[in-house]
């Protein structure tokens, strides 16, 4: 195995330990320890997956050598000795723990509240607040302990223990702790003695990583032996030699275009399902083809073959779009404002409860391109075109995204694309995709079927109806598939439809998916027969 594979096998075991949408921690084990790369992967890692998969004694001297009381003590917690956990929890500053270095200078007394609460120690759990001296703060935070936190939960802590142990002096304390009034102090001990907070108490003497159920190493390995987990070992045993075809074939692709080399690198980079493995690629792949500063033509339809390519890429592909000399097509404005769309790049204006106001059209991209053709034609455009360039050449290798003109050719892309949609598009209810989608459900009951299936490596097309478990995708052909339709966009948006049609085949092909297709014009139940017979036929 040469640098480049050692490198990017690094980096993936890495990913892997850290990813939390592919493998459950206990699949992790099974796949790093399969593939002879568990001492691969670091020790804070190696001891965290042990933990998160029920774990506990195996992790305990492990965390044991890191000085990481907490954990210990969690460990203990979840095997139920409680005593040797309080001893955990009571230690003081680790300075030897290196990167687990306790941040506190005492008792752990989050932890210790929540033993006591366990236990239904209320006096215990109620000294254990005292102990952390509560002072009020600014609206609704109580610094606790020497640090900040919220001051709710622990306002109904300490009401419920009172509560329970019959603290004669709660009222007062209450006032003093968390700075209320004498009757917001009554109204919370009044709701505490009607059991109001229960469910709180109960959630806090149960601390997340302690909720796992405890299993063997022996268990946890059975556990771990599944589908994904030997896919797993699969990706990692191969990893050198589909990282040198992947190298090959982008420099075929950057050479003559060819989509088949282009459908390859995307499948290889995405065929995990993993973001933090994408990355892991993407970084071994941009190494061995640089651009040296300089925006590449070949970028910008690199960047827009996928919506992690887009997400991963956008520095590079803005940096291209700035220095062509041409305006982009709709498709690739089309990507630009998907991205906005899905995450906008604002840290200093955050909205937790945002929600991405496209992800119905992201489903249609052929109509999705055909707007913002159409909007490419008017007047804004062309001066917010002039203005993103313009802002462009004067940020230099900044990353564009933060410019004020893309954010407003962002968000000009996306308003037209909502207004279009509810004015013609969301009047269409597709009765026909669906109605095989109910059809199929009934002629194979117990088979799982997926209607809009968005495997990752097919972003972002999807299947009409999707058989995971026999890898079998049904695709209903409407007439826009064979002919241009006004409303799908005209001719050009037919020519897209037929490419993608063409790359959901090879893609389809590279994962092993059999594709079957309803023609619009076929008989939908005779056809549906046909197929619900053939699945049930191979023990489906």
């Amino acid at each position: 195995m040469d640098r480049k594979a050692k490198e990017l096998l690094k980096s993936v075991v890495y990913s892997i330990a850290l990813e939390k949408t592919w493998l459950k921690p206990a699949e992790k084990i099974y796949a790093l320890q399969s593939a002879g790369l568990w001492e691969a992967a670091r020790s804070r890692d190696q001891v965290d997956l042990m933990m998160a998969a029920g774990c506990y004694e195996e992790a305990i001297p492990l965390y044991a050598a890191f000085s990481h009381w907490r954990k210990v003590g969690d460990a203990l917690f979840a095997l139920g000795r409680l005593d040797e956990a309080k001893c955990e929890y009571e230690k003081g500053p680790n300075e030897t723990g290196g990167d687990y270095k306790a941040f506190r200078n005492g008792p752990d007394r989050d932890r210790l509240i929540a033993l006591a609460a366990a236990r239904g120690d209320w006096t215990e759990a109620l000294n254990q607040v005292r102990a952390g001296s509560p002072e009020p703060v600014f609206g609704k935070d109580v610094v606790f302990d020497g640090s900040s936190r919220a001051k709710t939960p622990l306002m109904k802590l300490f009401a419920h223990a009172a509560a329970k142990a019959g603290a004669q002096s709660a009222r007062e304390e209450m006032q003093k702790f968390f700075g209320l009034a004498p009757d917001e102090a009554d109204l919370f001990l009044d709701h505490a003695r009607s059991d109001a907070y229960a469910k709180d108490a109960t959630k806090l003497a149960k601390p997340p990583l302690t909720r796992i159920p405890v299993r063997s190493l022996k268990t946890m390995l059975e556990d771990g032996n599944t589908e994904r987990s030997r896919e797993a070992v699969l990706l990692l045993s191969d990893l050198d030699a589909t990282l040198a075809s992947a190298i090959v074939d982008m420099s075929r692709w950057k050479s003559t275009r060819s989509p088949e080399a282009l459908d390859r690198i995307v499948y290889w980079l995405t065929r995990s399902g993993s973001y933090e493995i994408f990355k892991s690629c993407l970084f071994a792949l941009q190494c061995e083809h640089p651009t040296y500063g300089k925006a590449e033509e070949w970028e910008v339809e690199f960047y827009t073959a996928h919506p992690w390519l887009t997400r991963g890429g956008m520095r590079e592909l803005l940096k291209a779009l700035v220095a062509s000399d041409s305006p982009p097509s709709p498709q690739v404005l089309l990507c630009c404002a998907f991205q906005h769309s899905y995450s906008p790049f604002d840290f200093s204006n955050i909205d937790v409860d945002y929600t991405d106001p496209l992800t119905q059209i992201r489903a249609q991209p052929a109509w999705a391109e055909a707007v913002i053709g159409k909007w490419q034609l008017g007047t804004d455009f062309w001066q917010q075109w002039s203005d993103f360039r313009d802002a462009g050449c004067s940020t230099g290798y900044g990353d564009l995204r933060q410019t004020a003109p893309f954010k407003t050719m962002a968000e000009s892309m996306s308003a037209a694309l909502q207004t279009a949609w509810k004015q013609e598009f969301e009047k269409i209810r597709w009765k026909t995709e669906h109605g095989a989608f109910l059809a199929l459900k009934a002629l194979l009951p117990d088979v799982r079927i997926v209607q809009h299936a968005s495997p990752i490596w097919l972003a972002p097309q999807h299947l009409d109806i999707y058989l995971p478990n026999q890898k079998l995708a049904i695709e209903y052909q409407g007439e826009q598939h064979y002919r241009p339709i006004e409303i799908f966009g005209g001719p050009e948006a037919f020519e897209a439809t037929v490419r993608r049609d063409e790359t959901k085949r090879r893609l389809c092909a590279l994962a092993g998916v059999r594709l079957e297709y309803i023609h619009f014009e076929e008989d939908l139940d005779a056809r549906l027969r046909q197929i619900a017979e053939t699945v049930a036929a191979n023990g489906g």
